[in-house]
Order: structure tokens, then C-alpha cells, then sequence
């Protein structure tokens, strides 16, 4: 006969199991589970809820990267991608997004470091960082400290955004402790995709970073037409035409999709950008991995 703790502990499990297969049934956010975990063990303290949340995360990336099946959602049956078949754990945990998602949470759970309600940090805090990355070489192609800033600064807002960082009295605290490179990849790539006002994180033209995240997908369907090189200007010039994004050839506009949208998937291990002798108009590829992730992407069902 169970004890009554052993009874508690197998209800958690069951309740824990629901969760996971609600969260992936109706596509919960980050956020959502975190409140549902807030409501059905609510006696629970901190620590133990955090604890949850991991199993939750877990139970969920096991429900969806299992072998191959058709499940039926909604009278419609869906095909769920076995994970190894566009995520190589090892090459995307090597991307600069999660090298650099990874410092900032080794350097929260490592100290208690100041930050405002809305998550404002100080000089001081970006300088330590950016003397950190660049004497561990976590630094990407061509970036000096002012573009380090940014990178820092765009990455704590994707590391809120997916619930991961917390500020509490002050203190700016990491609610999970463990993560694997793909598990970390998935939750910073889906913070940026998803969750994130990329106004917030491409603030120099509001408006267009509204409209980019709205026609995103667009963008990655002409990239995805490319089985080979092609220049950011070719791309951004298709999308222009299809959106109304912009004129044609708008050097500005085609900048920003660049110092942006480009250079995030290249930070993300989807794209690379090839050397061209400062010659010819910058040109790019995807990875095979990137091609793959984003064909997942295009194409969930």
C-alpha cells in the first residue's frame, strides 16, 4: 500500500504528464506553463516549482522530438519530426547564441548582479561582459564592443522573454539550472521567434521591425528557394517586392534586414556569410542544419 507522501509524488507525476501533453496539444507559451505551475502547485515553494517546470520542459521536448507518428489534432493528423532529423545538438549548442545565452546565465547563477524592475543593467555590467567574451573569444565575426552591447543587451531580453532570467528585489535570478545545447537553442530561438517585440530587439526602426516579424516567414521561404549562395541584397530585394517592405534596392532598409534579421540567423548556426573581398554585395548561405530547421519551421505539419 503507498504512503501518503508516495501518493503525493505520483499525483505530481500525473499532474506533471498533463501538463506536458497541454502544453504541446495547444501550443502553450513559456510563460502559460509557468502560470499553470503557478495554479496547480501553488503550496509548493520555489525551488520545488522550478524543479516542475524542467520536468514540464522535458516531458514536452520527449512528446515531440519522439519517432515519427501522425497524431490527430483538431480532426486533422500532423506529422511530428523525429529532432535529429534538423537539429544537431552538438552544432547548434557551437552557435554564438547559445554561447552567449549560456555566459549570461553562468554569470546570474554565479553572482547576484543589480538590475531595475524593467531589467536595466549597468555600464559596469555590460563592460565585465564584453572584457569576459572577448578574453574567452565568444565573440562573433567583425563585432567590436559597441556591437557586443547590443548582442548582450538583444540577448537578455530573449533570455526574459522565454521566462528564463527573473528580476526579484533588485536582482536579476536564472529560474532553471540545467539546460542541455538543444533544450537552451529551442527555448532562446523560440523566445526570438515567438515571444520577443522585435522592436525591442531591432530598435533602430520600429515600424520595420513590427512589419519583419509579421511577413518573417516570407523572408524565410525566399531564403529557403536558395540551394546555394545569394546576397542579402537579392533576398531583401524579393522581399521588398512581395511585402511592399520597402522600394527596391532601399540600401537602408536592406542594411537593416542584414545588421538584424541576417545576422541573428547567423548567430543562431542557420546561415553563414561568405567572404567576399569587400567587392561584391554581401553574400550568405544556409548551413545544412539551418536549411533543415527551417524548412521545420515552414512546414509543421
Amino acid at each position: 500500500m503507498k504512503s501518503a507522501s508516495q501518493a503525493r509524488i505520483s499525483r505530481r507525476e500525473v499532474e506533471i504528464n498533463l501538463l506536458a501533453h497541454k502544453a504541446v496539444s495547444n501550443n502553450y507559451s513559456r510563460k502559460r506553463v509557468l502560470r499553470e505551475i503557478d495554479m496547480l502547485f501553488a503550496d509548493s515553494g520555489n525551488a520545488i516549482r522550478e524543479r516542475i517546470l524542467l520536468k514540464v520542459m522535458r516531458r514536452c521536448y520527449e512528446t515531440v522530438y519522439e519517432p515519427v507518428k501522425h497524431v490527430t489534432t483538431g480532426g486533422s493528423a500532423r506529422t511530428i519530426l523525429l529532432e535529429k532529423e534538423y537539429i544537431s545538438e552538438e552544432k547548434f549548442y557551437e552557435c554564438f547564441a547559445v554561447k552567449l545565452c549560456s555566459f549570461l546565465i553562468e554569470k546570474f547563477q554565479g553572482s547576484a548582479i543589480s538590475c531595475t524592475r524593467d531589467y536595466r543593467f549597468s555600464k559596469d555590467f555590460y563592460t565585465f561582459c564584453i572584457r569576459e567574451l572577448t578574453e574567452k573569444e565568444i565573440v562573433p565575426e567583425h563585432a567590436d564592443a559597441e556591437i557586443l552591447e547590443i548582442n548582450l543587451k538583444q540577448a537578455l531580453i530573449m533570455l526574459r522573454q522565454s521566462g528564463v532570467l527573473v528580476s526579484e528585489r533588485g536582482k536579476a535570478r536564472i529560474t532553471d539550472r540545467i539546460f542541455s545545447g538543444t533544450s537552451l537553442f529551442m527555448l532562446v530561438f523560440s523566445s526570438f521567434w515567438n515571444s520577443v517585440r522585435w522592436e525591442d530587439i531591432f530598435p533602430s526602426n520600429e515600424s520595420a521591425a513590427r512589419d519583419l516579424k509579421k511577413d518573417r516567414y516570407i523572408l524565410i521561404d525566399i531564403m529557403l528557394k536558395h540551394h546555394g549562395s545569394f546576397t542579402v541584397d537579392d533576398a531583401s530585394n524579393a522581399f521588398f517586392d512581395l511585402t511592399g517592405f520597402s522600394r527596391i534596392n532601399d540600401l537602408h532598409m536592406i542594411s537593416f534586414l542584414d545588421f538584424y534579421f541576417f545576422t541573428w540567423m547567423k548567430y543562431f548556426g542557420l546561415l553563414l556569410y561568405e567572404e567576399t573581398g569587400g567587392q561584391d554585395s554581401v553574400k550568405v548561405c544556409l548551413t545544412e542544419q539551418g536549411r533543415k530547421f527551417l524548412s521545420g519551421l515552414q512546414n509543421p505539419h
